[in-house]
């Protein structure tokens, strides 16, 4: 009889992950690039026959202590069995775009290692997907916001930037410069920190910091000035805004005989979000605001479908702490209001969502 369970934070969990084509020893540097690694030194699901599922087509899978095997998330995989030893390590690398990631198995699946998926950053919408055995996925992203970027020091101040909006995908803004608004977050990272127009060819002007790119990535600081002279114009660039944290993945899985995850560990928790950098400043400087801090991931969704008994494991749901804001710039020492604002920090990522079916 069919059971279902939602929003559970100590009990089983599931997180689908992935396999490469070879055993990683785990003292490789397997850190993916600011993006993602060629696709070509992962393992890719093939086309998925038409008919009952899972099948087994893609045989055992086996994931010895010490090795960590991955695979490409937002696609099909069908295996006979699968068993991930204590010390091993299933990984789900994160694509660009991708929704849900499925595996299914005609016989066991064993995790005394751990299952562990922490996914692309999800912008709000709807992810929808229909399984090979005709399950339909459904999940509705409600993205966190991140921090807005503070205002430069001025009269009138200038303003930083607004969190990343329409759709919100949880960045920070980059904080203001003096003449030089920060940037709202994008899609893709962080606002950009303001950099003031040099109004004189003797203007000391701090660059604005980049925002943080992709996925819990921090904010560069505002440049600041050496403030050498008072008879020149020093103008601290503003902070940039922080990533949002990565997502725990969207993972279905479907096992045919029995899920044993007793002892294992399954990770699908959001990541903090990057914090924004600092505004700059120095001596005889109008002193940039500091970065927002981007939001934090929200805690994954894992949907299991049993057929059979299965065990508990340690699940990780949770959502991760949203980044700090920027701290401000500090201008002219010999005045105490001679601060830039410091950036909000973003707000904390949402508890994921465990969803368990018999049948």
């Amino acid at each position: 009889m069919p059971h279902s369970t939602h929003l559970f934070a100590n009990a089983l969990a599931l997180i689908i992950v992935l396999q490469v084509p070879r055993a990683i020893n785990a003292s490789e540097d397997t850190t993916p690039s600011s993006k993602f690694e060629s696709p070509s030194k992962y393992f890719h699901a093939q086309p998925i026959s038409p008919g009952p599922w899972p099948t087994g087509q893609f045989g055992d899978l086996v994931v010895h202590s010490g090795e960590v095997f991955r695979l490409l998330a937002g696609q099909c995989y069908d295996y006979q069995s699968i068993t991930v030893e204590s010390g091993g390590t299933l990984e789900i690398v994160p694509i660009q775009g991708a929704g849900w990631t499925i595996i299914g198995t005609t016989g066991d699946f064993v995790l005394k290692g751990t299952l562990v998926s922490h996914s692309n950053r999800y912008c709000d919408g709807t992810y929808m997907f229909t399984a090979p055995d005709g399950q339909i996925l459904n999940t509705v992203v409600a993205r966190q916001h991140g921090g807005r970027g503070g205002n430069a020091y001025g009269r009138p101040p200038c303003n930083g930037g607004e969190a990343s909006h329409k759709p919100n995908c949880g960045n920070g803004g980059g904080g203001a410069s003096c003449g030089g608004p920060g940037l709202p977050g994008t899609a893709r990272g962080g606002g950009n920190g303001g950099t003031s127009p040099s109004l004189h060819p003797t203007d000391e002007i701090g660059k604005g910091g980049m925002g943080g790119l992709w996925s819990s990535v921090d904010g560069q600081d505002g440049g600041g000035t050496s403030g050498t002279s008072q008879f020149t114009l020093h103008f601290g660039g503003g902070g940039g805004g922080g990533a949002a944290g990565a997502d725990g993945g969207l993972v279905y899985l479907r096992v045919l005989g029995h899920f044993d995850a007793s002892g294992g560990i399954v990770d699908l928790a959001g990541q903090s979000g990057g914090s924004g950098g600092a505004g700059g400043g120095g001596q005889w400087c109008e002193p940039g605001g500091g970065g927002g801090g981007g939001s934090g991931g929200n805690g994954g969704y894992l949907f299991l479908r049993l057929a059979n008994s299965f065990g508990q494991a340690k699940c990780l749901l949770g959502g991760g702490a949203g980044g700090h804001g920027g701290k401000a710039g500090r201008g002219n020492l010999n005045y105490a209001d001679a601060y830039g604002q410091g950036g909000a920090d973003g707000h904390d990522g949402t508890k994921g969502v465990f969803h368990l079916e018999q049948q």
